[in-house]
């Protein structure tokens, strides 16, 4: 008896959503603990899930069902085998570059979960930067914060090179100019819309940004007794600059300082279709 698209479906979420935990639960452990054991252990995993959707069969069985007349009157069901299909689609990749992604993002992973740059024969974790950042006026200090912040990218750039030649060679195998355009196509974005968008963003958020950006380069340069065309990336608090600095954000903490946080936690999440009792009993 030919399997149907609803067995597919059901035999794939099985085989799946055991593996996708496990996975979820070793990423955890390896960027928590930093430990080779588990860092083996969630590369193992993330292996896995890519032979997963590498298999040639079941893409074969889902590209059928993406021809008109094949397609199941169910909608839930069609909309499901039409994610499955860009999924597998984007997975069809050989042994061989599976290993070879693998270890290479394995790597990368490792170096910047174990990375602690040395300032001044201190051993600095992120916090300790951001808060040499947000406090401190020493800019000698800063300056050397900063740089140091920026050295795991020289120890990763040439396996991050490498592996976006994978990826792209990948993607091209598939018909795709590269793994952006792949990624895009699985995620469903239109490429054309989503630079239009950006574009229309940065066009309507320039001149705001210009004005809060000169009054908050004011501000710093009279703390740093300089002019604004001398402030350097190690003048600002956040190391990307990607944040408001502090005091830009209203203050919330007052207003839920007596609040029931795990009752607002419960009621937030089940309004969400989440049930989230036992984590907040392990809590």
């Amino acid at each position: 008896m030919a399997e149907t698209a609803a067995d597919f479906v059901a035999h794939h979420t099985a085989v799946a959503e055991p593996l996708f935990k496990a996975r979820a639960e070793a990423y955890w452990r390896a960027n928590t603990t930093g430990r080779a054991e588990d860092q083996e252990e969630e590369a193992r995993l993330k292996a896995e899930i890519m032979r997963l959707y590498a298999d040639p069969e079941a893409f074969s069985r889902l590209k059928a069902w993406q021809e008109e007349g094949n397609r199941p009157r169910d909608p839930l069901l069609a909309r499901q085998l039409d994610l499955l299909y860009r999924r597998f689609l984007a997975g069809q990749r050989d042994e061989e570059t599976i290993e070879a992604l693998t270890a290479l993002e394995k790597a990368v992973q490792s170096r910047y979960v174990n990375h602690r740059p040395q300032v001044r024969g201190r051993t600095l974790s992120d916090n300790d930067i951001l808060e040499i950042l947000r406090q401190e006026d020493d800019e000698a200090l800063r300056r050397e914060a900063w740089e140091a912040s920026k050295e795991v990218g020289a120890q990763v750039a040439d396996q991050v090179r490498e592996l976006a030649r994978l990826r792209n060679a990948s993607a091209r195998r598939l018909g795709f100019r590269d793994h952006y355009a792949l990624a895009l196509f699985v995620s469903e974005i239109d490429e054309a819309w989503l630079l239009a968008l950006l574009e229309e963003l940065a066009l309507r958020t320039e001149a705001p940004f210009r004005q809060l950006k000169a009054t908050l380069d004011a501000t710093l340069a009279e703390r740093f007794h300089c002019t604004p065309a001398d402030l350097r990336p190690w003048h600002y608090a956040d190391p990307f600059f990607q944040h408001p600095p502090d005091g830009e954000e209203p203050d919330l903490d007052p207003i839920f300082a007596q609040a029931p946080l795990e009752e607002l936690a419960r009621r937030t999440y089940q309004g969400l279709g989440l049930e989230v009792e036992a984590i907040l009993a392990r809590s």
